[in-house]
């Protein structure tokens, strides 16, 4: 996966990448892109596909995401049945049912949040996922994201 994440051509490549190894770990995994104060679904494995590809949110109105974009931390816990959560409840097809269910962290480049790496085992399972593993996987997409953006800056010199 690192070797892999250093001989990236594209962002697709990485979101690829995160996807792969994050299903290694959990059974329902998402990239979400945060963009423009939007946060817009990318690519995902074992969700609703209708669902989720027809997913665009303001950063500022999902309550569970806009908490980690802020901090630049991970989120590990419920998704509440509360204002604001009810379009990704729709897409998860109701709330997971465990209190340590979904894990939501942050890809960060420079100073701000650009990428989402969500995961969880479905709504009758617990996530019994490694955060530092998948941190450390959020953590390497980063740098690759970076070094694609150096990359670009060299070819148009």
């Amino acid at each position: 996966m690192k070797e892999a994440l250093t001989r990236v051509k594209d962002e697709e490549e990485i979101g690829e990448i995160l996807l792969r190894v994050a299903c290694l770990i959990a059974a329902r995994v998402a990239v979400f892109m945060v963009k423009n104060r939007q946060i817009i679904e990318w690519k995902a494995r074992g969700l609703d596909i209708e669902r989720i590809e027809q997913f665009e949110i303001a950063e500022d109105e999902l309550p569970i995401f806009t908490e980690v974009i802020k901090s630049r931390s991970f989120y590990r816990g419920p998704v509440l049945n509360i204002k604001g959560n009810e379009p990704f409840i729709q897409i998860l097809s109701g709330t997971p049912k465990d209190a340590l269910v979904i894990l939501v962290i942050p890809v960060t480049l420079n100073e701000g949040v650009i990428a989402l790496l969500y995961a969880d085992n479905g709504n009758d399972s617990v996530l019994d996922a490694n955060i530092v593993y998948l941190s450390k996987l959020a953590a390497m997409a980063s740098f690759a994201f970076e070094i694609l953006i150096l990359k670009r800056k060299i070819l148009d010199l």
